[in-house]
């Protein structure tokens, strides 16, 4: 977790894109799997909120995220 978190601060100072910040991030936190339950809703909640914060979208908007990952699950368990 000390590592991610460390990650997170350099991805925020640097220039990457917000879509591979977030990305970057939802994916450390997959491997990890840090916590008994609840790390899915986390790793999503982590997506918007970096998004946000970095102003990648409009203020009060939230993509489907999970809408998205549901429609084609055997996309996203192959991206692991």
């Amino acid at each position: 977790m000390d590592g991610l978190i460390a990650a997170r601060g350099i991805i925020k100072e640097g220039a990457l894109p917000d879509l591979i910040h977030a990305a970057a991030i939802f994916y450390g936190l997959i491997f990890l799997h840090p916590f008994e339950n609840g790390n899915g809703r986390i790793r999503r909640f982590l997506i918007h909120n970096i998004l946000s914060l970095r102003g990648a979208v409009p203020k009060g908007l939230m993509f489907p995220i999970s809408a998205d990952m549901l429609k084609n699950p055997a996309l996203y368990d192959h991206s692991l």
